[in-house]
């Protein structure tokens, strides 16, 4: 069985030996390629806080189970009908009820650009 503790707040940049925990965004800002003033990396320094203590909070739930808590997938039987020829417009007739068509196939929207 795994540790409680979430894996990955092991990897988070910050200093778990003091009691304030101080974000390196500058590593942070190197691991995202993100190239921030230090306004905005003060900015955010009290948002990745937050964030840090909210994934510290996760470490403290009960993640063990018991036979009595395990979910079980929803049961539900699937229907099949039998496949049934059935008549259908021709292409004649479904090109004449098309918007648009050039006397052989349908014309719609073009949906691709070309670069």
């Amino acid at each position: 069985m795994r540790n409680s503790k979430i894996d990955f707040l092991n990897r988070i940049p910050y200093n778990r030996n003091r009691m304030e925990k101080k974000i390196d965004m500058d590593h942070i800002c190197a691991l995202a390629s993100l190239k921030l003033t230090q306004e905005d990396k003060a900015q955010l320094v009290p948002q990745m806080n937050q964030i840090v203590e909210w994934v510290d909070k996760l470490g403290e739930l009960r993640l063990e189970s018991s036979k009595n808590e395990e979910y079980t997938p929803v049961s539900f039987s699937l229907s099949f009908r039998d496949d049934k020829i059935k008549p259908s417009f021709s292409g004649k007739e479904a090109l004449d009820n098309s918007p648009e068509n050039d006397g052989e196939f349908m014309k719609v929207p073009k949906v691709i650009e070309e670069k």
